[in-house]
């Protein structure tokens, strides 16, 4: 499989699908969370694309910070954090509006079961336009899977985006669920039928990002580089 196919403008090295192909299947077989909730079947393989990136971008970055927003029970931080293997940052934030898992309990025990360091490990609950500001830290990596409205999406996207120019940082930032090919989301609206994609697309074509959408990742991820 090639992990990388998909529209866009922007080239990712082929040394990632290679490692993709190459990797763990499941970077944490042993995932599990208190409520007994079962991983969504597209997350082992986000987890392992994320692995994969990672453990390139160490090779170019030695400490790497991360942010993912909807973490949820880590099911997909895990790849970040088991190819970090104990170094750089890693933070988390999760509102639980959905109750599937117990955050922070359940993402701490899974991502601290992938061997990463806990003094390296920040965990914030509640909704994450309470929390990123202007004064919130630059992350190299960043995964947003919270906030599925146009709206939420849109502004968490733009938040990243704005705290890493800054801070005159570079880096990536990946988007959950932007699988514009079916009306699937219950947060799509008539308005906005494709809320996560259509705010995906905004934030690119407003900020001039190269960006790239990965269909061969459940849901499909989008990428954008700053």
């Amino acid at each position: 499989m090639n992990i990388l196919e998909g529209p866009g403008s922007l080239s990712l090295p082929e040394e990632i699908n290679t490692m993709f192909n190459e990797g763990p299947e499941d970077v944490l077989p042993e995932f599990k969370v208190s409520t007994g909730r079962l991983r969504p079947p597209e997350h082992p393989g986000l987890a392992k694309f994320f692995y994969a990136f990672t453990k390139h971008f160490l090779f170019y970055c030695p400490i790497v910070s991360v942010l993912e927003i909807g973490v949820g029970g880590g099911a997909s931080a895990v790849g970040f954090t088991k190819a970090m293997a104990g170094g750089g940052i890693m933070r988390c934030i999760d509102n639980n509006s959905y109750k599937t898992v117990n955050y922070p309990e359940d993402c701490k025990a899974n991502i601290l079961a992938t061997g990463f360091n806990e003094g390296n490990l920040h965990m914030y609950e509640g909704d994450s336009k309470s929390i990123l500001d202007n004064n919130f830290p630059p992350s190299d990596l960043t995964h947003i899977d919270g906030d599925h409205t146009y709206e939420g999406a849109l502004y968490d996207i733009i938040m990243v985006i704005n705290i890493m120019k800054l801070n005159d940082e570079r880096g990536y930032i990946f988007v959950h669920d932007i699988d514009n090919t079916r009306e699937w989301l219950i947060e799509r609206t008539k308005e906005h039928p494709h809320p996560v994609y259509e705010a995906f697309m905004e934030a690119a074509e407003d900020y001039k990002l190269p960006w790239k959408i990965l269909t061969n990742i459940g849901k499909h991820l989008g990428v954008l580089e700053i």
